[in-house]
């Protein structure tokens, strides 16, 4: 496969396989990937367990986050959230670049599908 001359798109291909890949993964994607992380993985599972867990019937299902729930509360759990991203995070300023953006990739990936999973067992726990 070669790219055409003339191509309109032609020097924008040449000029991204011509990058290294720390370069592409630049400071601003790993923020937005911290700010996903925050959004995600803090807010979005925190908000949906607390509405699902008001709901007859929706019990929280993960093995370390129940047994504290049942004990101390929702507030337990953000700071599990707010202890687990500030760890992740000095594991991240400790690891080398361009790697180190598999850390909040990882805590992204998490949280969107937890949240996920969180709104659908809401849904369906309100038909």
């Amino acid at each position: 496969m070669s790219i055409v001359e003339g191509w309109p798109l032609e020097g924008l291909l040449a000029s991204v396989r011509r990058r290294r890949p720390e370069e592409l993964l630049s400071g601003g994607t790993r923020t937005t990937l911290w700010w996903v992380t925050l959004l995600f993985f803090c807010v979005g599972d925190v908000v949906t367990t607390h509405v699902g867990l008001s709901m007859h019937g929706v019990v929280e299902a993960g093995p370390l986050v129940a047994p504290v729930l049942r004990e101390y509360g929702l507030a337990a759990m953000v700071v599990l959230k707010a202890v687990t991203v500030g760890v992740f995070y000095g594991v991240a300023q400790a690891i080398p670049e361009p790697h180190a953006v598999g850390v909040p990739l990882g805590l992204a990936i998490v949280g969107v599908l937890v949240t996920a999973w969180n709104l659908v067992v809401i849904c369906l726990g309100a038909l």
